[in-house]
């Protein structure tokens, strides 16, 4: 991964840790990793760790690890292909942002339940349309085309 994929990789991470409203102390012992590596990762000083460790922070963060997986540009099938190109980060917040909307509770409660990147799109997609409102443009809600026509950064690990 190029130094500009790891900082956003890392920008992606600590805004994970924020939303989370825990230390990177308390991030890294809960993972198993030490807090200057997490640190380092955060920076954007490091490629991303392995998938273990990644599936350890997303456990952490209480998301899908397939997200940071995705992130990471660890993309291990077609559908994992096709989807990379959503921005996690936008559509992360789009949802935080439809989830504390108080007009709109329609399938929100979700419960300790951990929604993929493309269910979370979705639900902001329909969101969107029920509510007249856009958090997303269409391009950002669409997964890109294998060969990643719809992203900036293009390189894969």
């Amino acid at each position: 991964m190029d130094e500009k994929g790891r900082q956003k990789f890392g920008a992606y991470l600590r805004t994970l840790r924020s939303e989370k409203k825990v230390t990177q102390k308390d991030a890294a012992t809960q993972a198993g990793i030490s807090a200057p590596y997490l640190a380092q990762l955060e920076k954007g000083q490091r490629n991303p760790p392995s998938r273990s460790v990644l599936s350890r922070l997303a456990k952490v963060y209480g998301i899908a690890p397939q997200e940071l997986w995705l992130e990471a540009e660890y993309a291990e099938n077609n559908t994992e292909r096709l989807f990379k190109r959503l921005d996690a980060a936008r559509v992360q917040w789009a949802f935080l942002a439809m989830l504390k909307d108080p007009a709109y509770s329609f399938g929100t409660r979700l419960r300790g339940k951990e929604l993929t990147l493309e269910a979370k799109a979705m639900l902001i997609e329909i969101y969107q349309k029920s509510m007249n409102r856009q958090l997303l443009t269409p391009e950002e809600l669409e997964p890109g085309d294998s060969e990643g026509n719809n992203h900036d950064n293009d390189s894969t690990s």
